[in-house]
């Protein structure tokens, strides 16, 4: 199965911009895309940067950012194959308002913001999956900002867990899963805490049984059991 192939056949609800297109749609976008390939932990673009694109990601795993004005990190996400990174900033032709980071080797699929403009208007299907990635968006930033306003660490983090854990780089097997190559600060810039509160919440949850936490690794024996947490 190819990339593209790849990214199509993913279940992402709400993610994946390219869901359901049909050969001759996804064609004609390909056609106005250029890949761009990034090495894990380099920089993809800045809070600030002119917005030139839409950055689809096509393999790997991109966080995004937000840096406060005393320079604290903030990760909002962690982004997987089909997700647009940068879509509003595009469809508004403004300035980027996150940065985003490589975690993996990724390969991105940009498309420029007057083909964007000019897609959208030749495939429905794809300007439909577009209105549902910003809805998805904008639904995402509202529940995170209530967990971060309402629940504990421990709560934030295991909803983080799962999230993590459903994308197509954690390995799967029945009901368990497996997580890689994200460390206990990362983790904690993704719950907005700090990295011995992260370390402290991955001791709780480990003595419960709900995860076994190695260096870079986290494996969860039952997703159904984390899924249950509710501190």
């Amino acid at each position: 199965m190819s990339d593209v192939s790849s990214i199509i056949a993913s279940d992402s609800v709400g993610q994946n911009v390219f869901k359901g297109l049909s050969n001759q749609e996804l064609d004609r976008i390909m056609r106005r895309t250029t890949r761009v390939r990034v090495a894990a932990k380099a920089p993809i673009f800045q809070i600030g940067d002119l917005a030139e694109n839409v950055l689809i990601i096509e393999s790997g795993r991109v966080r995004t950012i937000y840096t406060a004005a005393d320079g604290q990190e903030y990760t909002t996400g962690i982004w997987s194959r089909g997700y647009a990174v940068g879509l509003i900033s595009a469809i508004m032709a403004s300035k980027r308002i996150l940065s985003v980071e490589a975690i993996d080797d990724v390969t991105l699929l940009a498309l420029p913001i007057a083909d964007l403009e000019k897609v959208i208007v030749e495939c429905p299907a794809f300007a439909r999956n577009l209105m549902e990635a910003l809805a998805f968006m904008a639904s995402s930033g509202i529940t995170r900002a209530t967990k971060l306003a309402t629940k504990s660490v421990q709560a934030r983090l295991a909803a983080a867990l799962m999230a993590v854990a459903t994308l197509p780089e954690s390995m799967r097997t029945g009901h368990s899963a497996e997580i890689v190559g994200i460390s206990h600060e990362e983790w904690a810039r993704l719950v907005s805490t700090t990295r011995p509160w992260v370390t402290r919440a991955l001791s709780d949850l480990q003595s419960q049984g709900l995860i076994v936490s190695y260096r870079m690794r986290i494996v969860i024996p039952d997703v159904r059991r984390l899924r249950g947490v509710r501190y």
